[in-house]
């Protein structure tokens, strides 16, 4: 079964549906025994779509926009190669806090 170190590392290709059917079961599998990873990936798909609508109501100049993509695919390719160093449970309960090395 999947870890919660994993499920972070498939996040954004689970949600693209980029993953192979295997991988996506397991991952399925994973959050519906771990209430952590289900908050986690809905807070992922919110703030996405805000993103994206947000973005989509503006216009932004070319430069700023080519600008702005080639930033973003340099980060993709930096998150993809990022290690999770720890995730702490909050005392609260099912709040986690993750924090990332950036290779």
């Amino acid at each position: 079964m999947i870890c919660c170190k994993e499920c972070i590392d498939f996040l954004y290709d689970y949600i693209e549906g980029s993953l192979d059917e295997d991988t996506s079961k397991s991952l399925e599998e994973h959050f519906e025994e771990c209430p952590p990873c289900i908050a986690f990936l809905n807070t992922y798909k919110s703030t996405t779509k805000i993103c994206r609508d947000t973005l989509n109501q503006i216009e932004i100049p070319d430069e700023v926009r080519l600008t702005l993509q080639d930033f973003l695919k340099k980060i993709k390719s930096s998150i993809k190669r990022a290690s999770i160093i720890s995730i702490i449970k909050s005392p609260k309960g099912f709040e986690w806090d993750f924090k990332l090395t950036i290779h």
